[in-house]
């Protein structure tokens, strides 16, 4: 088995880095739910705004788009079931 290369140390930092930026984002998005919503509200989708100027076709070089702005929509659910 080879050795990791510079390149593959770089994208794994990267990587590591966009992770612990949306654990961020996520936890911030748990501490306002939790504070402004009763018991039994769970998020169901993450919502992203990217500047149009972002969304152009990537290579595989390019760095992904970075949000502006972040929001989750919740749902209710009861007994592990979601309400309608």
């Amino acid at each position: 088995m080879t050795e990791p290369t510079d390149r593959d140390r770089a994208n794994a930092a990267y990587r590591q880095a966009v992770a612990d930026r949306q654990l961020a984002v996520f936890r911030h998005a748990e501490a306002i739910r939790a504070r402004a919503l009763q018991p039994g509200w769970r998020r169901t989708t993450k919502l992203s705004l990217l500047r149009i100027e972002d969304c152009r076709p990537a290579g595989p070089d390019d760095p992904a788009p970075v949000p502006v702005a972040v929001s989750y929509k919740v749902s209710y659910w009861l007994m592990d079931e979601r309400s309608r």
